[in-house]
């Protein structure tokens, strides 16, 4: 009997800890479709990098795994994703030199963030196929998965329209 007690005492902490230090999206982006745009990234040979925010209120618990994101418009595809301390870059470039925050960037595979929020500098591949008719890009999800004392979590965040 003080057996299950005990393991429904310790189920109901992993739960509670889980609830109270699941993720929050702080920062979202948008990405109009214009005529450059309709150009992809294999025309140009430029990719287009946007950041996005994530609040972990029990941050020195949590280990990113994976980052991925999926755009419904299919103008765009994930190619890689870094965390960047406080900072941020929402345009084109060659690669993540030419965002400048190469010195910066980190992987997100087995990140252990240092404070609350994180900066994800996403990698995009424009696939030039928008939609004509759409303005822009999305609506987007962003799949998170993480561990929480080493206990593996997944998370959605999904935001925007195509108009």
């Amino acid at each position: 009997m003080v057996v299950v007690a005990i393991l429904l005492l310790a189920f109901g902490v992993v739960r509670l800890v889980s609830i109270s230090g699941e993720p929050v999206l702080s920062m979202t982006f948008s990405l109009m479709v214009t005529e450059d745009r309709r150009l992809g990234t294999a025309e140009t040979g430029l990719y287009t990098f946007v950041t996005a925010a994530v609040r972990f209120p029990l941050c020195r618990v949590v280990r990113l795994e994976v980052v991925d994101l999926d755009d419904q418009s299919g103008q765009y595809n994930l190619v890689d994703a870094w965390v960047v301390e406080g900072a941020g870059f929402n345009g084109e470039a060659e690669d993540l030199e030419g965002t400048g925050l190469a010195g910066l960037a980190t992987p997100v595979e087995e990140y252990r963030p240092q404070s609350e929020q994180v900066w994800l500098l996403l990698q995009l591949f424009n696939k030039g196929s928008g939609p004509d008719s759409s303005t822009f890009a999305g609506p987007f999800t962003l799949h998170l998965r993480y561990t929480l004392l080493g206990i593996p979590l997944t998370r959605e965040f999904s935001w925007g329209s195509s108009d």
